[in-house]
């Protein structure tokens, strides 16, 4: 045995000291992770609600370098970074949007200017909504595949999720209606899908 390899502690084959898995016993060094982490569950609930649904999009942002760690195919990337990009602006336009109605609501308008506002204001808010929720759908499902491929590809594991649970998930967690919520429960139980001969797929 060379200077480079050391002995299996499970197999007592000589391997790599580098490796992280034994290449003969398919046994890991390492605990399987990825840099996703939800400490608890029931925190990232409370904070959402007090902050009305923003803090699953703060937590997003903020772990955004980390997520694209994980992306093991380049396409991915885009998938995934063009509808996060939307929804910026979307939400960028709201705020602004919103801004601008309380301003006008401060001043007296002219009568047409007024019912012009008001009709833009009652379409672009239903239809903002929905393009969120739909991009939040798209978003939560590319990540959940991101960390999908990534667990099969470093460590050879398959993790499964739910695509019932993953689309009806606005109906399971009803706080705050959002999809996000499955991608924070499933980054929650990712040990547990991962060790469990039968992952869990709620």
């Amino acid at each position: 045995m060379s200077e480079e390899q050391i002995t299996c502690p499970y197999c007592n084959a000589a391997i790599d000291k580098d490796s992280e898995k034994c290449p003969n016993c398919g046994e890991h060094f390492k605990e399987v992770s990825i840099p996703l982490k939800i400490d608890s569950l029931g925190k990232f609930v409370v904070f959402n609600i007090i902050t009305l649904g923003l803090y699953q999009y703060i937590w997003l942002i903020f772990n955004l370098k980390n997520i694209n760690e994980m992306i093991v195919k380049e396409k991915d990337k885009k998938k995934l970074n063009f509808p996060i990009i939307i929804l910026a602006i979307i939400a960028l336009i709201s705020i602004v949007n919103v801004l601008v109605f309380k301003i006008f609501g401060a001043i007296e308008l002219p009568q047409n200017l007024a019912v012009i506002y008001f009709i833009i204001g009652k379409i672009i808010r239903p239809i903002f909504f929905s393009l969120g929720l739909i991009l939040t759908y798209i978003i939560t499902y590319r990540i959940i595949r991101i960390i999908e491929r990534y667990t099969k590809t470093k460590y050879e594991i398959e993790i499964t999720h739910s695509e019932t649970a993953w689309l009806l998930s606005p109906i399971f967690f009803t706080l705050l209606l959002s999809p996000m919520f499955y991608l924070i429960y499933f980054i929650y139980t990712f040990k547990e899908r991962v060790y469990n001969p039968k992952p869990i797929t709620m």
